[in-house]
């Protein structure tokens, strides 16, 4: 499940809905550097279930499931 209430105020979201939340995840942005305001930006952008783009700059590729790092995105 992500993170998606960044204030932890879910509780009275699952008090009124008895059904877990479930997201598809369609975009990674990765940070290469030791501040956010200085370093590199790379964006991964699903676009079909099995197609993933890597946007680096001017370069698009496409990249593997695998390359992506959904781990960083879940809990």
């Amino acid at each position: 499940m992500l993170c998606v209430f960044a204030n932890g105020a879910k509780s009275w979201w699952i008090f009124f809905h008895e059904e877990e939340l479930r997201y598809q995840l369609f975009a990674v942005v990765k940070h290469f550097g030791f501040k956010p305001t200085f370093g590199h930006y790379v964006c991964y952008i699903r676009s079909s279930p099995n197609m993933w783009h890597k946007m680096n700059d001017l370069r698009v590729t496409c990249v593997e499931e695998e390359a992506v790092d959904t781990k960083v995105c879940s809990r």
